[in-house]
């Protein structure tokens, strides 16, 4: 087994929100898989093993991949799921290194993005003054 397949079911499981139907089940699992790899490239620059430029190409392929499986759906299943939490993240991931104005380029997945942060817990976590001081990894000094 994978170690996308392994952290896929591990999170579903752990934090439930799984598909109900095996396409949606496909659909979310093609998600985790892009969302791993872009953020492999992520780390890639954090660790000196990659280029930003090298990230930058990387991060506009995997996000145009990533809207094409979402397509012009509101979730990446039927319902909302681990794949959408996926998602989102990567969309906070791209946009904390490579700007806001990256989704722009992807209306879909900005979209997306801005559907997650409204629904209550999600916005209520991005009020809070726990996200406010974080502290992202970031290759930017």
């Amino acid at each position: 087994m994978s170690l996308t397949k392994f952290s896929y079911l591990f999170f579903f499981f752990l934090l439930g929100h799984l598909p109900s139907s095996p396409v949606g089940d496909a659909r979310a699992l093609m998600v985790s898989a892009g969302v791993s790899e872009l953020l492999s490239k992520y780390f890639g620059v954090l660790f000196k093993s990659s280029t930003v430029e090298e990230y930058t190409t990387s991060a506009k392929f995997y996000l145009e991949r990533l809207q094409s499986i979402l397509g012009d759906k509101e979730t990446v299943a039927a319902e909302f799921s681990f794949g959408d939490l996926q998602l989102f993240l990567i969309s906070l991931v791209v946009e904390h290194s490579l700007g806001s104005e990256i989704l722009a380029e992807f209306p879909a997945l900005k979209a997306h993005k801005e559907r997650v942060a409204a629904r209550p817990n999600i916005a209520k976590y991005l009020a809070s003054e726990a996200f406010a001081s974080r502290k992202p990894f970031s290759y930017k000094q």
